[in-house]
């Protein structure tokens, strides 16, 4: 076997790598217990508009403050918002942060 001047110290360097490597893989491979609880996502048909609050079966819900888009990621404005059409709401910290309204075709 031929031993190179420096091949301890690469293998010393190598050693610490991997391991290290491993620890980030498996750190951001966990989920994040202070986020799972902050989040909620309603899906529902809109039945009742008014100003920026929607109504739906699971309750009212003000959506001034949110993004609201197509099912294509397409912006859309609030008036795009009707009585029966489906929506699906992103609440985070008891707000509504996204909206997301499906065509009128699409209901339950």
């Amino acid at each position: 076997m031929v031993s190179f001047p420096g091949n301890r110290r690469y293998i010393s360097i190598i050693g610490l790598i991997i391991p290290a490597a491993v620890f980030l893989v498996v750190l951001a491979g966990l989920p994040s217990t202070g986020h799972s609880s902050d989040l909620t996502v309603i899906d529902g048909i809109v039945e009742r508009v008014s100003g920026s609050s929607v109504t739906l079966e699971s309750g009212t819900y003000d959506i001034g403050r949110a993004r609201i888009k197509s099912t294509s990621g397409r912006d859309v404005p609030l008036s795009e918002i009707s009585t029966g059409r489906k929506v699906k709401l992103r609440i985070s910290n008891g707000s509504v942060t996204g909206v997301i309204v499906y065509p009128a075709v699409m209901l339950e």
